[in-house]
């Protein structure tokens, strides 16, 4: 029985490139690497999933097997190159929750 259907991966998939873009759209920045596209999207996946009630290992088991989704592959690949801030970086990582990344990190 999967854990991560190809719909829920995906319902992680489209929120977090979102995410991950609107990073990217202002300042100058540097090119995201992807070991920066990775931490963040698996961070910003993480606040989602303990959002919606999941305990860490839960979490866990969902985050690796979305990263063998073909979702989670476009979303990296929609990220590495993009332009992102020190500053963006920073504030990601440090949010507690999915809304304080969209109302704080991605102004």
């Amino acid at each position: 029985m999967s854990l991560l259907s190809p719909v829920h991966a995906r319902g992680l998939a489209l929120p977090v490139f979102v995410s991950l873009l609107a990073l990217g759209l202002f300042g100058c920045g540097h090119p995201a690497t992807e070991s920066e596209c990775r931490d963040l999207a698996q961070h910003i996946a993480k606040l989602r999933l303990q959002a919606r009630g999941f305990d860490a290992a839960e979490i866990d088991r969902r985050l690796a097997q979305a990263e063998q989704d073909p979702e989670y592959k476009k979303t990296m690949e929609g990220c590495v190159g993009k332009r992102i801030t020190d500053e963006s970086l920073a504030c990601v990582k440090n949010a507690t929750t999915p809304d304080e990344i969209k109302l704080k990190c991605a102004r």
